[in-house]
Formats: structure tokens, sequence, C-alpha cells
């Protein structure tokens, strides 16, 4: 069975159907339009930046360039990425991402340091909680390496505690045999 289309109007330069009740224009008419002598920018073609006048091809302002420089930047706002990391806004950090934005324990290394983080460095939590970026909690691996090993060194101390009968699964979790320690 087909779809019905229900025309709300009609697109005032090719008057073909729109199923949109706010447009006056189809797809194709409307980037003819905002290209054309109705845009801001508007300089005998495609549209240009009002700062640097580079040629844009989008219904904008400015170019991505001019947008950053004149963004009012709200540095320092917080969010938790989807790995559990906590992620803060930062524009001028050598360590930021393509987002402006910077791993909260990264940049707690960098000010212990006095510099930004090398590439090959990660910061490693102690106690293993993503969002526990206190500076004692945090340990320089100069190499990815290294930090493998330092997770690994935690595995086995577990399976070895768990060999031990010191640790015992139970009801989906690790606990510490109470019995065993003392």
């Amino acid at each position: 069975m087909k779809k019905k289309i229900y025309c709300y109007s009609i697109c005032k330069l090719c008057k073909k159907p729109l199923q949109r009740k706010d447009s006056k224009h189809c797809q194709k008419c409307m980037s003819k339009v905002y290209r054309g002598k109705k845009h801001h920018a508007y300089k005998g073609g495609l549209p240009h930046c009002i700062d640097c006048n580079k040629e844009i091809d989008r219904r904008a302002v400015r170019c991505r360039k001019c947008q950053d420089i004149y963004r009012k930047p709200n540095s320092g706002d917080k969010r938790v990425s989807s790995k559990g990391y906590i992620l803060v806004k930062n524009f001028t950090h050598p360590n930021r991402d393509i987002h402006n934005e910077v791993l909260e324990h990264v940049l707690v290394m960098s000010k212990i340091l006095k510099r930004p983080l090398k590439k090959n460095e990660i910061v490693h939590h102690i106690n293993f909680i993503k969002i526990d970026n206190r500076p004692k909690n945090l340990y320089l691996c100069k190499s990815i390496s290294e930090h493998i090993k330092l997770n690994r060194g935690i595995f086995k101390l577990v399976v070895d505690l768990i060999k031990s009968k010191l640790m015992i699964f139970k009801n989906g979790n690790y606990i510490l045999n109470r019995k065993k320690l003392s």
C-alpha cells in the first residue's frame, strides 16, 4: 500500500507541492533563494563571511574560523563522556579535541607538570574511578605499554586473591572473603 502524501502548500518558484506547512519553497529552490540576492551576505554569487569575506556555501553569517573566534567561550563547562570520563570545555589547551574539550584528568596532570601532556603519555586513575580526578589519585604513564602493564598487574592480583580464596564471586559481584581475612 502506497503512503499518502499530503500537500499543504505549493513552492513559489517551481510550483511543486510541499509537505511542510511552514515552507514557501522546496529544498532545491530554497538553496537558490538563500544563495541569491535575498541572502544577508550576497556579493554576486555564493554568500561571504561578514568578517573575512571568504566564500561560504551554507546559510551562515560567518565561516568556521571566524565563528570560533567570535563565539562566546563557555570555558569550564563540564559533561560526562560516554566512556565515563569528565570532559571540560577549554578553547586554548593544547590537548583539546576537535570539540574543544579536554579530559579533566589530563587538565589536572597538566597543572601538576606545568606543561601539556605528550602524545604517548597517559594518565592512570589509581583507584579506577574515572571521575575521581584528585592529584593524589592520578599517575602519569610514560607510554601505552606502561599503562597496560599497570592494568595487567591489577588483574593478576585479583586472580591471585581469587585463587587464595581471599576474594570470592557471589551474586554477580567480587567480594572479599571476611572469614579468610581474620
